[in-house]
């Protein structure tokens, strides 16, 4: 339980964030499913040189050789085993219960955790992942009935879950205003903005309450998509925005209305260009969390998206030319480079990339956007680029090896990725070769 809470001193002290530790929570779980089924293992050899196997697995009373000192000097376990059914209550501490219950919790944990918690059923039906993994609650009970010296072993764990369900339980009673919300990109993302219900964005005299970083994500719920559940989505604004927005694209898979993302953006479709659109919808907001980026303390920041993984570079970058322009910022390049599917994908961030591509603040700003699941699109006569109101793009898939390359080696130097697999690990290795820092967001929890 320690790297699974979201709110922990370790996780503090260490400067990682949950995400990036939560693979801790996976080993140590398939250790503790391992030492259960090696302890059940070695008793049952026990219970089989004493002639109970497999009777004592499930019988209560059980007959357990220790409680019989007659048969512990004649050796006769057999003929001790037949004299026990024929006098039963005889041995004391035979009627001990908590073995059978703790042989069942164990297989019932081994099937929900062991089988649900897969990444294919996981990534499908989180809500079922998540409500069966609750069965270590069941199982620690067990555990103390079973062995009560075990709660030396899972105070800490238990206090720190209990901890951090308390804090998460308080952020999430805290009242957001829906500032607005509708559908962008050909209806295909939903832009949301909210704002803590104190802050509206028409008195923002003094800061807002609710602060964040760049790169860090919220858990929302919405309850006129689906009442119980909980999705992290990026903050895509930046903190110097002074509001809280993310860009949510509905899931590519199955039906629209299948899915979370799919049923939000039927939503934002639905209430269209009303003037109070969004005003009577509930939303609920957990967080911030994720680790953070500090644009103002690399000297040149390589920004690679793919997608709509832009969303936390987009906060990235934002919040580094707020920083450039009012000499906070050590930067003397920020690069970002950001691959789509379609033109259309550009649309919710138009407003960044023209401000600016209109002031680039003497070169310290590039953009570099690639355009590659057009098939009507051609690539241009050669010194002639395209463009999307005004934002020049190329054709083809992006390689970030000759954007890595332009940086200068060093710490000081700065790749951030967030997009699909192949673009992580292909900047991860260049990267490494050219020797600048590296880091690619996790959304796959």
């Amino acid at each position: 339980l320690f790297p699974v809470a979201k709110n922990s001193v370790l996780t503090s002290v260490f400067g990682i964030a949950w995400e990036q530790v939560i693979h801790v929570h996976v080993w140590l779980g398939h250790v503790v499913l391992l030492v259960a089924a090696l302890h059940m293992v070695c008793w049952w050899r026990v219970y089989d040189e004493q002639a109970s196997f497999p009777g004592d697995i499930m019988q209560v009373p059980m007959w357990f050789p220790q409680n019989s000192p007659d048969c512990e000097q004649t050796g006769n376990n057999r003929h001790c085993f037949v004299e026990y059914h024929a006098m039963p209550g005889v041995y004391p501490n035979s009627d001990n219960f908590t073995i059978q219950l703790a042989f069942c919790s164990t297989i019932c944990l081994f099937l929900l955790t062991g089988i649900f918690a897969r990444f294919s059923v996981r990534r499908r039906n989180y809500e079922l992942f998540y409500y069966l993994h609750h069965i270590f609650l069941v199982v620690f009970i067990v555990a103390l009935l079973h062995a009560a010296s075990s709660w030396y072993f899972l105070i800490a764990g238990l206090s720190l879950w209990f901890f951090d369900r308390c804090i998460r339980t308080y952020r999430r009673s805290g009242h957001w205003d829906v500032v607005d919300i509708r559908a962008v990109a050909d209806g295909s993302v939903t832009r949301l903005e909210l704002c803590p219900a104190s802050r509206l964005p028409s008195k923002q005299s003094s800061p807002p309450s609710f602060k964040f970083c760049c790169g860090q994500y919220l858990y929302l719920n919405i309850p006129a998509v689906a009442p119980h559940e909980w999705h992290p989505f990026t903050i895509s604004s930046a903190p110097s925005d002074g509001i809280v927005t993310c860009h949510i694209k509905a899931a590519p898979t199955g039906p629209l209305d299948s899915t979370f993302t799919g049923r939000l953006a039927i939503l934002a479709r639905e209430l269209g260009d009303t003037p109070d659109r969004g005003q009577n919808l509930l939303v609920n907001v957990d967080g911030p969390y994720g680790a953070h980026v500090d644009p103002g303390q690399y000297k040149e920041l390589l920004l690679l998206a793919g997608g709509i993984g832009v969303t936390p570079i987009h906060s990235i970058f934002r919040e580094a030319k707020v920083l450039l322009r009012i000499g906070q910022a050590r930067c003397r390049k920020i690069h970002l480079v950001w691959a789509v599917m379609t033109r259309t994908m550009l649309d919710p961030f138009l407003d960044t990339l023209q401000d600016a591509l209109h002031d680039d603040l003497d070169g310290r700003l590039q953009i570099s956007i690639y355009v590659d699941g057009e098939r009507d699109l051609t690539a241009p006569v050669s010194g002639e680029k395209l463009t999307f109101h005004g934002v020049p793009f190329s054709v083809g898939r992006v390689n970030p090896e000759p954007h890595i390359k332009d940086l200068t080696p060093g710490q000081t130097s700065h790749v951030f990725v967030c997009g699909p697999p192949g673009l992580a690990a292909t900047a991860d290795l260049v990267s490494l070769q050219h020797g600048v820092s590296f880091h690619k967001e996790v959304f796959a929890f």
